[in-house]
């Protein structure tokens, strides 16, 4: 036999992709959400000082996501683990089943004992005293909290933050609530001088009290009466580009009435909605400022320059002084770490002494190991971060 077919491979005739939702699961920003509203709801109870069933801790976040009990529990249970690093009462103490006689379900008792708090699962009378204790403290800790006007801002966010930050914004919290705003038929000129009177840059339009379109200096770049309109298209390119575009484009530097000009897609939130997603809507959209509707009316407007305000609010807000004890530290870390999606490879092993960090190994790049710095830095307790791993970039080959 030839040695040319002596070896024939065979090689697969179909190549099956990985499905989007398998390579990076949906399931994150499902979770966060349900975690921001359990938590907000679980915190409302412990104001009220009255406990919640399962049943109605499903009720009340169905609106926001698809959540079922197996998002509720693992929510449940990510709270749990901050609360044992923060030292506070276990707010899982307000979920009581049904089924189990006005009780917490097996699992808080199991979770409550791994983290160290709860000694034995023998006794039940045990077990139950450390579930009223529990539900006490947290009780008395967030109705102090909320008596206090700073920590009342501030709602818990479903991961370890910065330290000292007023953490999960909402729009209603940051936004302009006094919007000056103009009618659909409204003059040109009327725009352009209440931007410069007001110091603004946008402003929303409203026909009979519903927005319709927001006008901005964008929109007035290009007028006619200033000479700036665009210049008319020649023969050549007429035949290629679209007329309706070149009609559109013309009403919009002619017209003197609000309603050419502005902008008519325009993206709302609610006063309920993050900031967080706030900003990525503005970085996505590459727009400046968003109205907030309440029940189809306009009570607010969240811009770039409120975002920015929060962040200076937050500069003068007191640090925590606790100092957490080395394991502490460590488990906050790698609780930090289970959030991110830069971290490359496996999660690090680091030693904490006295505060001090110490990551030893390789690295992919120098962006990875100042994120890392500057994750351990938000971490209450750390006093240093020593980053001893050399960096080692793997390239990808494409056969």
């Amino acid at each position: 036999m030839p040695l040319h077919t002596a070896f024939k491979p065979k090689f697969p005739t179909l190549i099956t992709r990985i499905p989007a939702t398998t390579a990076q699961p949906t399931g994150r920003r499902q979770a966060r959400l349900v975690s921001i509203r359990l938590q907000r709801e679980l915190t409302r109870c412990a104001c009220r000082g009255i406990p919640i069933t399962y049943r109605q801790l499903l009720r009340s976040i169905a609106n926001v996501s698809d959540a079922d009990a197996t998002l509720v529990r693992a929510a449940l249970e990510r709270l749990m683990d901050e609360d044992t690093i923060a030292a506070r009462p276990f707010v899982a103490a307000l979920v009581i089943g049904t089924q189990a006689g006005g009780r917490p379900e097996p699992w808080f008792f199991s979770k409550a004992r791994m983290t160290g708090r709860l000694a034995s699962l023998s006794d039940e009378l045990d077990a139950l005293a450390f579930h009223a204790r529990e539900l006490q403290r947290a009780i008395s800790y967030y109705r102090a909290m909320a008596s206090n006007s700073a920590a009342a801002l501030s709602v818990r966010r479903p991961g370890v933050g910065n330290e000292g930050a007023v953490e999960m914004l909402m729009a209603k919290d940051v936004m302009t609530p006094d919007v000056i705003t103009v009618a659909s038929d409204a003059p040109i000129h009327a725009v352009a001088d209440i931007l410069v009177t007001q110091g603004i840059s946008g402003v929303p339009v409203l026909d009979k009290d519903v927005v319709v379109g927001i006008v901005t200096e964008g929109d007035l770049l290009h007028r006619a009466e200033i000479g700036t309109a665009r210049r008319p298209a020649s023969w050549w390119s007429r035949l290629f580009k679209n007329k309706a575009l070149l009609a559109a484009a013309y009403s919009r530097e002619h017209s003197s009435r609000v309603v050419d000009v502005m902008t008519k897609n325009v993206v709302t939130v609610d006063e309920f909605t993050p900031i967080a997603d706030i900003a990525d809507l503005l970085a996505q959209r590459r727009i400046r400022r968003v109205p907030v509707i309440r029940g189809g009316k306009l009570v607010g407007i969240v811009s770039r320059a409120n975002i920015v305000r929060a962040l200076a609010v937050t500069a003068n807000l007191p640090r925590s002084a606790c100092k957490a004890d080395d394991e502490t530290i460590r488990q906050q870390i790698l609780l930090a770490l289970r959030d991110e999606a830069w971290p490359s490879g496996s999660t690090p092993n680091f030693p904490v002494k006295n505060g001090v960090v110490s990551f030893w190994g390789t690295v992919e790049s120098d962006a990875e190991r100042n994120a890392l710095r500057v994750l351990c830095e938000n971490v209450p307790g750390v006093q240093k971060v020593e980053d001893h791993r050399m960096i080692l970039s793997f390239r990808t080959f494409a056969l």
